[in-house]
Order: structure tokens, then sequence, then C-alpha cells
């Protein structure tokens, strides 16, 4: 499925389920947004980034993963991780992954 700005943006601060090697993880996420589309022609989509926080353990190494969210349905994407977060916030969520579309 091909995904929108407008079709995710609703969804931002939503949990995914992912499920991984070492089990299922839930991650949240944390920002939406579309890149720019520099000297894409137009018969191509606007590049979008997905933001996800996730706890400390496990780790997830880029891969790709099964995500299932309650309105989304069951998506596999290519997930990298990004940042590791210095302090934790109050969801208890340090680690940032992204997932791109182009």
């Amino acid at each position: 499925m091909t995904f929108t700005l407008a079709q995710l943006a609703p969804h931002l601060g939503s949990i995914f389920v992912v499920h991984t090697h070492a089990g299922m993880i839930k991650l949240q996420m944390v920002d939406v947004r579309e890149l720019p589309r520099r000297s894409l022609p137009e018969g191509f989509r606007t590049p979008l980034s997905l933001l996800f926080s996730g706890p400390e353990t496990p780790q997830l190494v880029q891969d790709n993963y099964t995500f299932d969210h309650p309105a989304l349905g069951r998506q596999v994407w290519t997930t990298t991780p990004v940042h590791i977060a210095a302090t934790a916030p109050a969801t208890g969520m340090l680690l940032r992954y992204e997932v791109l579309f182009s």
C-alpha cells in the first residue's frame, strides 16, 4: 500500500506492534513528515519519513519488520535505527527508528 502524509498524520502518537526476532515490541510514531521532492518527476510520490520511538531493549538493527496497527493494518517496512535519546522521556522510550518512503 502507498501511504500519504494525510493518511499517516492522524496516527501520530499511536502505538505500532512490531514483530522482531526477539518477539513483539511496541514502537510509538513520534513524527511523520514529507521530505523535499528535489527534482522528482510529477509521477513519483513525495518522499515521507516516519520516526518511531522504542524501548531501550531490544535494539533493532536495520531490517524489514512487520508492523501492526489497528487502523493501518499489517505492513512490512524497512526500519533503520537513527538515534538514542540521552534521557528517557516520560514514555520510557529511548531509541529512535526511521521508516522512509520514496
